[in-house]
């Protein structure tokens, strides 16, 4: 094949690397990167937590009195409470109702929930993909409770995989369109509306992250964790779920202005 057979080829490529890929200059250099990878983060806590749909169930009544029978021979735990769904907010399943305490301050009691038990009275030893949770108090009072247990479930092995896969789609998915956003307004009077509103979002939806993965990390690091805290936590989500909203809807003006704006029509420009 000659030189001038790959000419067109190579010249094609280009000009859908730069359709696809190239974010025009200026601030759009430093925020684009910025932007597509923090979008690449929240699309993988959010097929991470997709993932976890395909967890069982929370232990029953029946199998955490057999496990709680096995593992504290002896001990009345008397009655188990189990919870209404896999994910909770202040022991309630996510709904309409409790949008509002997820979103304005409490969104760090969306966690994982637990079927517990306690038992009453004074502790007495004696020797005889589930994770259990015990905490033991020194308190001897009849009336007082000594041993409280909780049981959930390890993460589904599906969570992992999904998170790292939807954190590379979403990274690329936003390159793409923030880059095409930058070329879309290239050289027009809406540049610096978009170039503002998606700052904006870039700062409040990392604004959390810098924050929150530190302080999880010694967490972990200060206590036995047999599960890792989920994607989401390390990204402040989603006790920081108003920062989180905000910034999409300045997203979404930003696309609708950069859709809304007339392309060139000058000869030999090229439209995006």
């Amino acid at each position: 094949m000659s030189v001038s057979d790959t000419a067109p080829a190579t010249g094609f490529g280009r000009r859908l690397l730069r359709r696809l890929g190239r974010p025009a200059g200026g601030a759009a250099v430093a925020w684009v990167p910025l932007a597509a990878l923090v979008c690449g983060l929240f699309t993988g806590a959010l097929a991470s937590r997709a993932a976890w749909e395909t967890s069982r169930p929370q232990p029953d009544r029946a199998e955490a009195a057999v496990i709680l029978t096995d593992v504290f021979p002896g001990h009345d735990l008397g009655e188990i409470d189990t919870p209404p769904a896999l994910f909770v907010v202040y022991g309630h399943a996510l709904r309409l109702g409790t949008v509002r305490t997820l979103v304005f301050g409490d969104g760090g009691e969306y966690q994982e929930s637990a079927t517990g038990a306690g038992a009453l009275g004074a502790l007495t030893a004696r020797r005889g993909d589930t994770i259990l949770n015990a905490s033991i108090s020194s308190q001897t009072a009849v009336d007082a409770s000594y041993l409280s247990v909780e049981l959930h479930r390890a993460p589904p092995p599906l969570v992992v995989p999904a998170g790292v896969l939807g954190t590379v789609l979403g990274a690329v998915a936003g390159w793409l369109v923030f880059g095409w956003v930058t070329r879309r307004t290239e050289g027009r009077r809406s540049r610096g509306t978009v170039n503002g509103l998606i700052g904006v979002a870039t700062v409040l939806w990392w604004l959390p992250v810098p924050l929150a993965a530190p302080q999880l990390l010694h967490h972990h690091l200060g206590e036995p964790h047999p599960a890792w805290h989920p994607y989401w936590e390390w990204l402040g989500q989603p006790a920081a779920s108003l920062l989180f909203l905000v910034g999409a809807v300045c997203v979404l003006l930003a696309l609708g202005v950069a859709a809304g704006t007339r392309r060139h029509t000058t000869p030999g420009a090229t439209a995006d």
